[in-house]
């Protein structure tokens, strides 16, 4: 029986799958946040499907989403974004994906994707990208942006996907610590 003190028809719930077609209107979401109390979400899978008309609007509405979940730690986010559309799609959600994401599973198709990814956050402990969508990058492309970019990692890759496990920051003299981020700004040389 549900207790009548609280607001929330499901106030404990951690993890939340959203299917977007287009847009989702700030309604909503704001029917969505009298359901579910957000902010204990800690894990968010979104399945997005941007048209060319609609990305920035899109782009806002999951902006307001992002806001109401303070605790998300896990994103996996699933954009089917049309070709023509793509670096629009890049650098809006540069500017909007939570910083405290720890592990993020998100399909790519550019090194571009890869740099906003690394730029933006700087508590990732783990990544896979996901291949399956469009072919436009391998995972050997991948792998080879990070060697050159960043340090102490692992990865595992398979048909569709690269894997990788970031470890902990490692004081070099060629390197750059700015919060956590393990970016390489220039090469060791030996």
């Amino acid at each position: 029986m549900k207790d009548d003190s609280s607001q929330y028809l499901f106030d404990n719930l951690t993890e939340l799958n959203l299917h977007i077609y287009r847009r989702l209107p700030v309604r909503c979401i704001h029917v969505l946040s009298r359901w579910i109390d957000l902010s204990h979400v800690v894990e968010l899978s979104l399945v997005i499907r941007f048209f060319s008309d609609s990305i920035r609007q899109t782009i806002a509405d999951v902006t307001t989403l992002f806001e109401g979940t303070c605790n998300l730690r896990s994103l996996k986010m699933f954009a089917h974004r049309p070709p023509s559309s793509r670096m629009k799609f890049c650098s809006g959600f540069s500017t909007i994906l939570p910083r405290r994401l720890e592990h993020l599973k998100m399909n790519i198709t550019s090194v571009d994707e890869i740099i906003m990814i690394f730029k933006q956050l700087e508590h990732l402990s783990s990544v896979t990208f996901d291949l399956s969508l469009v072919r436009t990058i391998s995972s050997a492309e991948i792998i080879d942006w990070l060697n050159v970019h960043v340090i102490d990692f692992f990865f595992r890759t398979d048909e569709s996907h690269v894997y990788v496990w970031l470890g902990k920051y490692m004081n070099k003299s060629s390197e750059i610590k700015r919060g956590a981020k393990r970016v390489k700004l220039a090469h060791n040389h030996h």
